[in-house]
């Protein structure tokens, strides 16, 4: 399969960190850490400063739970495998599955020992990744996905998803299977726009309630157009990012930071078994071996961008950042994203329903 399929341009395996067992430990770790930004290069989602060594960031990106091909789960569609197919689903779980950890860090009660709440955090949220048919205990898996997709959009397992169509199905999974937490919450804004009071109404309705962002773009038609690469590293940069769904074409990567033009990604095209449990073993098979490094100029200009905000405070600073990128943008179309209090009310021509993987371009 490896052979078929168009690999990313990656740093020297000599760099490439002994894995660790567990994302407990590699957690635990990371915490501790206290790094010398001076010489920093590496930027990540996950850590709040510049990083200047391979191996620190790999340590770091290893907090985010890998979710990769998996074979041998029930049939559906005919497949016991997602293997070639099923990567925008895998990269669409990754970034679940961190929104999810920072939500259940935030909300939990921080008097507890580190490593407790670690353990209560992935108790709570790896099952709900298991590739199995149980809706109410893995609302996240991907049997689930496909059964959203197919009645949503007509994609069914087999069939490949793009940034555009993985960020609707995934909204409409999380509010229909979303029983047990449903302090989580999933909005998308398309064509570029965040409406402010959608976000306030979900933060402020509960105080529990966190908000994960999705906005799904075109930037280029070949070739991301150079005018947005600034906004890609401030988008990925800002303390409510939650990554970006890209990757290349038809070949999805999670993109969790960058460095210079490059982006740093977890990359799910790797197939292991299925694991019908968490335990000792099957949790080390969500620990990254290392993440893939990507040139701006070779992604796909499909993307996905990605936040999360866990209080009023966390939109306030996500309003006032994307303020502050459009003020210093050279000119209005190298606007990646911007801000309106409400939506207005139109009256539409066509199905408001049909989704594709097609934008308008910026």
């Amino acid at each position: 399969m490896e052979k078929q399929e168009e690999r990313c341009v990656e740093d020297s395996k000599k760099d490439q960190p002994t894995q660790e067992k567990g994302l407990m430990n590699i957690f635990m770790k990371s915490m501790g850490m206290n790094i010398d930004p001076a010489e920093a290069q590496y930027r990540l989602i996950c850590y709040p400063k510049l990083i200047n060594d391979r191996k620190e960031m790999e340590s770091y990106a290893s907090y985010i739970p890998w979710m990769t091909y998996r074979e041998g789960f029930k049939s559906i569609g005919g497949y016991e495998t997602d293997t070639g197919w099923g990567c925008m689903i895998r990269v669409a779980q990754m970034m679940l599955a961190y929104t999810l950890m920072r939500h259940f860090k935030h909300k939990m009660d921080c008097s507890q020992s580190q490593g407790l709440m670690v353990a209560d955090i992935m108790k709570n949220i790896l099952p709900l990744f298991l590739d199995n048919l149980a809706q109410h205990e893995s609302p996240f898996s991907i049997q689930n996905i496909i059964k959203e997709g197919e009645k949503l959009i007509g994609k069914g397992a087999g069939e490949w998803y793009g940034a555009h169509s993985i960020s609707q199905v995934i909204k409409t999974v999380n509010e229909n299977y979303n029983m047990q937490y449903t302090t989580y919450k999933i909005l998308t804004f398309n064509d570029g726009i965040i409406y402010k009071n959608e976000i306030d109404e979900v933060l402020t309705f509960n105080p529990l309630n966190g908000c994960c962002i999705i906005i799904p773009l075109r930037l280029g038609l070949k070739k991301i157009d150079k005018c947005y690469y600034t906004q890609i590293k401030k988008a990925l940069s800002h303390p409510c990012s939650a990554g970006i769904l890209g990757g290349k074409k038809t070949y999805a990567l999670y993109c969790i930071g960058y460095f210079d033009e490059k982006l740093i990604t977890q990359d799910p095209h790797t197939i292991q078994d299925v694991v019908d449990e968490i335990d000792e073993d099957s949790f080390s098979t969500y620990v990254s071996r290392g993440s893939k490094i990507i040139n701006f100029s070779d992604s796909d200009t499909t993307m996905a961008f990605c936040f999360f905000c866990n209080c009023p405070e966390d939109a306030i600073l996500l309003y006032e950042s994307i303020e502050e990128w459009q003020t210093q943008a050279n000119d209005q179309d190298e606007y990646l994203i911007s801000i309106k209090e409400q939506k207005q009310e139109y009256v539409h021509d066509k199905d408001e329903g049909e989704i594709v993987d097609d934008f308008e371009l910026l």
